[in-house]
């Protein structure tokens, strides 16, 4: 299924906005933009449990 969506970099660029909230939020993931320095910060809290791991 992984593979026919192709490159995922290119699947998350083309994604919905809200789509990809939806995705990095089941992932843990928070990104915080910096305007000022152009950065974006990304921090993970990986869940065992919402993961089936």
């Amino acid at each position: 299924m992984i593979k026919s969506l192709g490159p995922i970099c290119d699947v998350l660029a083309a994604a919905d906005p809200n789509d990809k909230a939806e995705v990095y939020q089941n992932l843990g993931l928070r990104l915080t933009y910096e305007p000022g320095k152009q950065l974006v910060r990304a921090k993970d809290q990986l869940d065992p449990h919402k993961l089936g791991i």
